[in-house]
């Protein structure tokens, strides 16, 4: 539906921006700050923060299909600069003994409007694939 579409792009931006943030986080997590071996508490510390990520890494396997994150990530890949060279796509792996209806390993093909789009530019869109 035409009067729809720029209701649709900002949802885009908004999913894209979403996934953004949760691959981040899930990247922070790789991150930590550096305990002193010194400290009396470094131990129970040091327990503290592998448990903690150990929790976080499960929920979110349990929330995320695992799959679903690794397509997510080609899907973002191959819709940005990179991928202006048709060298440089990535294709999504579908399992071949596990046929999906709507797989998240399909390819993504971006519409011709989206790339029309004057509200959510083509460049911004690309820019957001790579965040």
């Amino acid at each position: 539906n035409e009067d729809l579409f720029d209701s649709w792009m900002s949802l885009l931006k908004a999913m894209r921006l979403a996934e953004i943030a949760a691959l981040k986080f899930l990247l922070s997590l790789h991150e930590e700050e550096e305990l002193d071996e010194d400290d009396p508490d470094y131990s129970s510390s040091s327990e503290a923060v592998i448990e903690h990520k150990t929790m976080t890494i499960k929920r979110m396997i349990e929330e995320l299909s695992p799959k679903a994150l690794a397509d997510k990530v080609i899907t973002h890949w191959n819709l940005s600069h990179e991928v202006d060279d048709p060298r440089c796509v990535v294709q999504p792996k579908q399992d071949d003994d596990e046929r999906m209806e709507h797989d998240t390993a399909e390819m993504v093909i971006r519409p011709k409007r989206e790339v029309q789009c004057e509200s959510y530019s083509l460049g911004e869109q690309k820019d957001d694939c790579l965040e």
